[in-house]
């Protein structure tokens, strides 16, 4: 249960915070957008374990260890998930927004009942790859949980997995 949730609220909200992010890139104009897009594509080039202690020394202080809010926080948006939707998003023909904006209909509402449901197909992309991404994490879920009933599937596994004898029914059963 752990794992499904960790791995299904992530998804969830990479979804909703990665489009409003990639709205706001791909379709508002405000100052330092190309700066702030260039930082996210940075983002993408650090590698994982350079920042994993830094963001266990985060999550320790704000007391989040041996929580799924340690899991579940840092996931929520991540770069790959914005810089897909912003890429989607600036595929989508702008006069639909001009003519809900002619309607009457707010920058939200726009973007809530007109581009949210046109964003299917990126959705969809990004909530897979969370998913997997989430449920295959093993590094930081074993960093941030102390309790064997909190583990992730791919942590707990690790336990049927002997010096001497590995109990394979139980390892393949978790698979």
């Amino acid at each position: 249960m752990n794992s499904l949730a960790y791995a299904a609220v992530s998804a969830g909200l990479n979804v909703v915070l990665g489009a409003m992010a990639g709205y706001a890139f791909g379709r508002m104009e405000f100052p330092g957008k190309n700066i702030l897009f260039a930082l996210t594509l940075a983002v993408l080039m650090i590698p994982s374990n350079l920042i994993m202690i830094p963001k266990f020394l985060v999550a320790n202080s704000l007391g989040l260890v041996n929580t799924l809010g340690a899991l579940i926080i840092p996931a929520a948006v991540t770069p790959v998930s914005v810089v897909l939707m912003t890429q989607f998003l600036k595929t989508l023909p702008r006069e639909l927004e001009e003519s809900a904006m002619i309607d009457g209909a707010g920058r939200f509402r726009t973007f809530w009942q007109i581009i949210f449901p046109l964003i299917r197909p990126a959705m969809i992309t990004v909530a897979i790859f969370q998913f997997q991404g989430a449920w295959n994490d093993f590094i930081w879920p074993l960093l941030v949980m102390q309790d064997a009933d909190k583990y992730t599937l791919t942590v707990g596994r690790t336990f049927f997995k002997g010096v001497h004898y590995t109990q394979f029914g139980l390892l393949l059963a978790g698979r």
